[in-house]
């Protein structure tokens, strides 16, 4: 890296881009990820979904995701996002509505 100026101020510059680097602050941990689930989506698909034995499947599974969170971006989809997809699922499907959690019976023997 070139600076223009100061023997001093690149001097400053190096050290405070070690210092960066030895607190591991170095990467840009906070950049924002600015693609969209369609985008996502098709990436999988290239990558993994094409070569499953289960393909046909996996694409209509796919193609319902991209129906509903395709449009947003992928910082955007959280588990609020997913439950709202999952619930207009069951319902347009008429599907009984799975338990979140699995429910503990007990068992006497």
């Amino acid at each position: 890296m070139r600076i223009h100026g100061s023997y001093e101020l690149a001097k400053n510059l190096l050290h405070k881009k070690l210092a960066l680097r030895a607190e591991n602050r170095h990467l840009d941990i906070r950049r924002e990820v600015n693609f969209q689930m369609g985008a996502l989506i098709d990436s999988y698909w290239e990558q993994y979904g094409s070569r499953k034995k289960s393909q046909d499947r996996e694409k209509a599974v796919l193609e319902g995701i991209r129906g509903s969170l395709g449009h947003l971006f992928v910082r955007e989809v959280d588990g609020a996002a997913v439950e709202r997809w999952y619930r207009s699922l069951t319902e347009e499907k008429n599907w009984p509505r799975a338990l979140p959690f699995a429910t503990s019976t007990s068992c006497t023997t």
